[in-house]
């Protein structure tokens, strides 16, 4: 990958299966949905295997984070034009409100700041509603270390 404005489908594809390659992240059902520029989107449905709060029906927030977590990882490498190794340094998570287990979570992530060896993201999760209105869950603001050394293999 090189990094561009407009990722390649073959970029794009690269990505899918970077997103795929975890187990965790096929469990939830996690996919790439678009990326484009510094901005990559990536979804997953919600089911009553993610609930949290039963009596309420509400996802648990550790979907809310990972799903952060791997949107922002995702978007320092589409930042970066290629597949390398990235490790969550600091993650913070502002909780905006509760999420039922219905429908489906979308975290939207883009990598705002790129040192040598740190990477700095934004994100936010939401769901949408019937006129197509994003209701935010979460908002996110993450740092990694950018590990060149090794390359992840797609």
């Amino acid at each position: 990958m090189s990094p561009s404005a407009v990722p390649t489908p073959e970029q794009l594809l690269a990505l899918d299966r970077l997103l795929r390659l975890s187990p965790h992240n096929s469990f939830l059902g996690m996919k790439l949905e678009s990326a484009k520029e510094n901005r990559i989107s990536v979804s997953l449905p919600m089911s009553e295997k993610l609930v949290g709060n039963t009596s309420e029906g509400l996802l648990h927030g550790g979907v809310v984070s990972s799903l952060l977590d791997t949107s922002a990882s995702l978007a320092v490498m589409l930042r970066l034009g290629k597949l390398i190794r990235v490790a969550t340094l600091d993650m913070r998570l502002d909780y905006l409100r509760s999420a039922k287990a219905e429908g489906t979570l979308h975290a939207r992530s883009s990598c705002y700041r790129l040192t040598d060896q740190m990477a700095f993201v934004r994100g936010v999760a939401f769901t949408v509603d019937d006129d197509g209105n994003e209701d935010k869950i979460a908002k996110a603001a993450a740092s990694f270390l950018v590990i060149h050394q090794q390359r992840v293999s797609s």
